[in-house]
């Protein structure tokens, strides 16, 4: 039993991984990572340009203004003397 042990041991230590090696091939396989992107501000202080409004603060244009707006439809009343309604009858289970 040692002697299989002392055998696992001994191939164990003759499989080493040289790793400087596989370090240099991928370096030279694989794309470099590119560098972070600079970002230029479009409207640096002190403010040359005016503000970009988007969203809910841009200015709508005058022949939009009406079209947005709807006109609310009433709601039907409800009838307060009429008869409740007839209670739904399941069917039995099984």
């Amino acid at each position: 039993m040692l002697e299989l042990i002392e055998r696992q041991n001994a191939k164990e230590a003759a499989n080493l991984i040289d790793w400087d090696g596989i370090l240099g091939s991928l370096e030279t396989d694989l794309p470099k990572i590119p560098a972070r992107p600079l970002i230029e501000q479009i409207n640096p202080p002190p403010y040359a340009m005016p503000r970009i409004k988007f969203g809910k603060l841009m200015p709508k244009a005058e022949d939009e203004e009406g079209k947005g707006k709807k006109k609310k439809v009433a709601k039907k009343a409800a009838k307060k003397d009429g008869p409740p309604p007839k209670p739904i009858k399941w069917e039995d289970g099984p």
